[in-house]
């Protein structure tokens, strides 16, 4: 039953959501109104974390949790920017472009809302060090190594380390290599 009515004065009591007839009858006439009981959003939120990362043409459905839990009411979601951030109506949101700063998508519903930040970047799926497979470096000597990522327009940058640094250190940002002692690292 989704709704009771009292017989004597007319008044309707919602029960729960759904749809109802309630018919009016004098003698041999009768009139009818359909009643739908709705059931407002008292809430919102979206299930994942605040700020969220992907890569460049990827996607990803948000959930998210309405209370309560028979609420009747649609969410709708929206984007920032659709042109780096997409979203459908069913939460599915697809990173487009590489984003400078973070595109909100907001979920709402009734007068409640929530939201995620998404950056989208183009990850790494290869780097290549240009000087080859080994160099030579006199000890007290330098030489600045470079490196070639790919897919070009990488959002990634690279990270320079030396496993042996009493043979040679190099500097972890600019790539420059230093001789320290004879042998091979």
């Amino acid at each position: 039953t989704t709704v009771s009515v009292n017989p004597t004065s007319g008044e309707i009591t919602a029960l729960k959501a759904g749809t109802a007839t309630i018919t009016v009858t004098a003698w041999s006439v009768s009139d009818s109104i359909e009643v739908t009981v709705i059931v407002p959003a008292t809430g919102i939120v979206i299930t994942e974390s605040d700020n969220i990362t992907l890569n460049k043409g990827s996607n990803k459905t948000l959930t998210k949790t309405v209370t309560p839990s028979d609420c009747t009411q649609t969410v709708s979601w929206t984007s920032g920017d659709s042109t780096k951030v997409s979203v459908d109506q069913t939460g599915k949101i697809v990173a487009e472009e590489i984003t400078s700063t973070p595109v909100r998508i907001t979920a709402t519903v009734g007068g409640f809302s929530d939201y995620v930040d998404v950056t989208v970047i183009l990850a790494a799926t290869g780097v290549e060090i240009d000087q080859g497979s080994s160099i030579n470096v006199e000890k007290d000597s330098s030489t600045t190594l470079t490196a070639t990522i790919t897919p070009s327009g990488s959002t990634d940058g690279v990270t320079w380390s030396s496993n042996n640094t009493d043979v040679a250190t190099v500097n972890p940002s600019t790539g420059e290599a230093t001789g320290v002692a004879t042998g091979t690292a």
